[in-house]
């Protein structure tokens, strides 16, 4: 009797423990992936520094934002590298997920403060995202040759409302893809991944990337485009791209299109095992079609946790399909 109590006791400790962990987890996501910003407008004197520091002669960045890994920022990558204006991925940076260090960026402002507090009034609570982005750009920038643009991307949607604040002077890309198809490939990809969580993943993410989009509607340094078209149409993507973010279509090889090769499909590995190397698309390559074999009970997870944000981003018109 003694044991078995003990045995109990120790259950309902372990599940509590385990309660915790998940209400801390989907407590961090949600901070994650917060819809608020800091729109404190940023002073001229900073936008000058942040200027000086990532280089007066230089044109904005491109920062290539995925909604989530799985969406398509390789081949987008390689589309726009194609440019003979366009330096990717200096250093053999792949990606650049600072804005996820956004905590750590704040946490260091607050230590400096608090160092001082008579500083707290001269600086806007972005003072460091702006600085430190600024100057991780003018390290991009320094392996780059005279009169060409820096490539970068991410693919990642968290933080991405602060964009503005850490990066004001570069150009984002953002990259949705169908989360049906995301889902298979990530649960493809990674089998220990969990269809209800990575699904939740993908809603939060295009919740975020659709704000930004909306807040940036009209503006020249921030446009939204679906994998599935990019894909699809590769040379109407490219002439908009050029058009949008101020790159001479006339240098651009359009010929070079159709000989990319695939770089990390999870589609051309019968494991699903993903790796980087290039390899040959077959003529008949589909990236678009993972989650057509769903039964019924997948499809009706997914609508329940995802069914208005596949509306929202265009993909469906109701939950019915």
């Amino acid at each position: 009797m003694f044991v078995e109590t003990h045995i109990k006791r120790l259950k309902t400790v372990i599940k509590a423990g385990l309660k915790g962990a998940l209400e801390a987890w989907n407590e961090d996501r949600s901070r994650y992936y917060a819809l608020s910003n800091e729109s404190e407008p940023l002073p001229e004197h900073l936008l000058q520094a942040v200027s000086q520091i990532r280089g007066l002669d230089r044109p904005p960045a491109l920062i290539v934002h995925g909604v989530m890994p799985r969406s398509g920022t390789v081949y987008c990558g390689e589309l726009i590298r194609l440019h003979p204006d366009i330096v990717a991925y200096p250093y053999d940076l792949w990606e650049v997920p600072l804005l996820q260090a956004k905590k750590q960026v704040d946490e260091l402002q607050s230590a400096f403060l608090d160092g001082y507090r008579i500083n707290s009034d001269k600086l806007v609570a972005t003072e460091f995202q702006c600085i430190i982005g600024a100057a991780f750009i003018g390290y991009m920038h320094a392996a780059l040759p005279p009169g060409k643009r820096l490539l970068l991307k991410v693919p990642r949607a968290g933080h991405l409302n602060y964009f503005s604040s850490m990066f004001p002077m570069e150009n984002a890309l953002l990259l949705m893809r169908d989360g049906r198809n995301i889902v298979e490939s990530t649960l493809k990809t990674w089998p220990d991944k969990n269809f209800k969580e990575t699904t939740g993943t993908w809603r939060d993410a295009t919740r975020m990337m659709l704000q930004v989009a909306g807040e940036k509607s009209g503006g020249r340094n921030c446009k939204l485009y679906n994998y599935e078209d990019v894909s699809r149409a590769p040379v109407e993507f490219v002439e908009d791209m050029c058009s949008v973010y101020g790159l001479e279509q006339k240098k651009y090889p359009f010929e070079q299109i159709h000989d990319l090769p695939a770089r990390g499909s999870s589609s051309l590995s019968k494991t699903g095992q993903v790796d980087w190397k290039p390899k040959p698309k077959p003529k008949k390559f589909k990236a678009n079609e993972h989650w057509q074999d769903w039964d019924a009970r997948k499809k009706a997870n997914f609508k329940r946790i995802a069914g208005q944000e596949l509306i929202k981003a265009g993909y469906e018109r109701d939950n019915t399909w």
